[in-house]
C-alpha cells in the first residue's frame, strides 16, 4: 500500500490524515513508512534463540534421567529448564509489548480503513498487531 494509493480516495485520505495524526507518522510518506515499519519489526534475538536451545536440551536430558538415568542429569535437565523458561516468557513477553507499539497499531488500522474503502490491500503482514478499536 502506498501514499499515492491512499490519497486516491478522498474518504480514505482523510481517514488516513486522522490516524497518522494521532500517531504522529505522515503515512502518505512511502519512505517514512518504510522507516516504521523496518525500526519496529518484531525479530526474535540470541537470547531467545539459546533459550529455546537450552530448554530443548533440557527436555532431552529429562527423558532418560526420568527413566534412571542418574542425578547427574537430572541436575543439567533441572539447571537448563530452570534457565531457559523465564528467559523464554519474559522474550514472549517483550515481543508482545514491541507488537503493541502505537504506531504499528495506527498502521494496521491505516491498512483496515483502506480496505474498508476497497483500495487494494496486496499483503498485510502477519507480524504487525490487530487494529485497535
Amino acid at each position: 500500500m502506498n501514499g499515492a494509493a491512499l490519497a486516491a480516495d478522498p474518504r480514505l485520505a482523510a481517514a488516513v490524515e486522522d490516524i497518522g495524526r494521532r500517531s504522529g507518522v505522515d503515512y502518505f510518506d512511502d519512505d517514512v513508512v518504510r522507516g516504521v515499519l523496518g525500526a519496529h519489526r518484531v525479530r526474535y534475538g540470541p537470547s531467545t534463540w539459546l533459550s529455546l536451545v537450552g530448554f530443548l536440551g533440557g527436555l532431552v536430558l529429562l527423558l532418560p534421567a526420568a527413566d534412571g538415568g542418574g542425578a547427574l542429569m537430572l541436575a543439567g535437565a533441572a539447571v537448563l529448564l530452570v534457565v531457559s523458561i523465564p528467559v523464554l516468557l519474559l522474550s514472549g513477553a517483550v515481543t508482545q509489548q514491541r507488537r503493541r507499539h502505537p504506531q504499528l497499531i495506527a498502521y494496521r488500522q491505516v491498512l483496515t480503513a483502506a480496505l474498508e474503502h476497497g483500495a487494494p490491500v496486496v499483503h498485510i503482514p502477519g507480524w504487525l498487531p490487530t487494529p485497535s478499536s
